[in-house]
């Protein structure tokens, strides 16, 4: 068990929290080492909130969201960050969506005003709508339809979750696009984009008082929305292992992609299971890389995919393999190599796993935007902002036994489901589920 006082001073960073009238939280974040400031607003919005119909909803927003509002012309978002060279970004998970800018700090009440006025006045229109819908769908063209093995993995995740909150992609489908409405999405940015289902973070060099007075001058008079009742994650056991082939038009290489069903983010076998993940297939020197790549010589890259989350996740790998070798022979043969190494897991193999996941972390903790993340989705998702330093802890905490026990009942083929991906040439043959 490793011990690090001085690791786990160095990340509990002091930061003050409010909650305004209309149920926004805020929290101030102060860093004076160099005079930037981050803003991040995370709205409690994914694709899991979603409903038959109108998967691909929360990501058309994150685009939707740098049109235009009130007093915010079209492509005007873009000019005023870049007249301060400063950065701006979005994305969109199963669980939450995020937007940020990072500009000089005496510009932070510009970054304020204009998160407000989206958050006030996004100006849905036919327009706006009709031309976000065809950039998501040419993204998802160029990202799953036109990709190799990406098709693979959106059929997987299908098998994966019986639950469509949480089976379904964060894409959306290109029919639920096609019939996206302007009264649907009108209704959704009502439903969910509301200062009470929301969290803003500052972080930077500021003034916490001058701060506290900008955000309350610009946020403070939003009307609420709707309490939200949240989706239900549960999963049915997985009853594995689960099986399906997939031919793929635009491979050139055969593939397997495998996972294992996860605890939820923050249970308490979570975090066992992630740090033994870590060690399978994270990093240089992950242990299915060393194996099935430099001794074995059957594969040609080896991906790890974690998609953990706060319901039911799946810690996944991507195997391209040489075509002499049979896909189900890769997979019982990396079963068993798991069994083997639970066997032989050794401490030394557990600190670089650990060195792995914290290191990460702590590197990018050193930028301000990455800490008001890391706050932001803690409060956002776990309910507490400082739930991002008990991820940590945990993570310190835990024991070789600790891990060799909980990934001994998560890593195996009851947990499992795997897609056997299969070049071919033929474009009229489909996929077998």
């Amino acid at each position: 068990m490793i011990t690090s006082p001085s690791l786990l001073g160095s990340i509990r960073w002091a930061f003050e929290e409010e909650t305004l009238e209309n149920g926004l939280r805020v929290i101030y974040l102060p860093n004076h080492r160099v005079p930037l400031v981050a803003v991040v607003v995370y709205y409690h919005v994914g694709a899991r909130d979603e409903k038959p119909g109108e998967t691909g909803f929360a990501h058309l927003f994150e685009h939707m969201m740098f049109q235009a509002s009130e007093h915010v012309g079209k492509n005007e978002f873009f000019k005023y960050i870049e007249a301060w060279g400063g950065s701006f970004n979005g994305n969109t998970t199963h669980e939450r969506t995020v937007y940020y800018e990072v500009l000089p700090a005496d510009q932070l009440p510009l970054a304020l005003w204009l998160e407000s006025d989206r958050m006030r006045s996004l100006a849905v229109t036919a327009e706006h709508l009709q031309n976000q819908i065809d950039t998501v769908k040419e993204e998802r063209r160029f990202r799953y339809d036109n990709a190799p093995y990406m098709g693979a993995w959106l059929a997987f995740n299908e098998v994966a979750y019986q639950n469509f909150a949480n089976a379904h992609s964060v894409i959306g489908s290109m029919a639920d696009l096609d019939a996206a409405t302007l009264d649907k999405v009108q209704r959704f940015f009502n439903r969910y984009y509301r200062p009470n289902n929301a969290v803003l973070v500052v972080a930077g060099d500021f003034d916490p008082g001058a701060a506290r007075a900008w955000v309350k001058y610009y946020f403070g008079d939003i009307p609420p929305g709707e309490t939200i009742r949240r989706p239900d994650l549960t999963e049915p056991p997985l009853r594995g292992p689960r099986r399906l082939e997939y031919p793929d038009r635009l491979a050139r290489l055969p593939g397997v992609l495998f996972g294992y069903r996860m605890p939820p983010w923050g249970d308490e076998h979570f975090y066992a299971a992630w740090l033994f993940y870590a060690a399978l297939a994270e990093g240089r020197g992950a242990y299915l890389k060393r194996r099935l790549i430099h001794e074995l010589g059957w594969a040609i890259e080896v991906s790890g995919i974690f998609d953990a989350r706060r319901g039911p996740g799946m810690a996944d790998v991507l195997v391209l393999h040489r075509p002499d070798v049979e896909g189900d022979e890769v997979v019982e043969r990396v079963q068993s190599m798991i069994a083997s190494y639970l066997t032989d897991f050794t401490v030394s193999e557990l600190e670089r796993a650990r060195s792995v996941i914290i290191d990460g972390m702590v590197r990018d903790w050193q930028e301000n935007l990455e800490r008001a993340l890391s706050v932001g989705e803690s409060a956002v998702l776990d309910g507490d902002a400082r739930a991002y330093y008990r991820d940590v802890e945990a993570l310190l905490d835990l024991s070789l036994q600790d891990v060799i026990a909980a990934a001994g009942a998560i890593f195996v083929p009851e947990h499992r489901v795997h897609a056997v991906i299969r070049p071919v040439q033929d474009d009229t043959e489909e996929t077998d589920v």
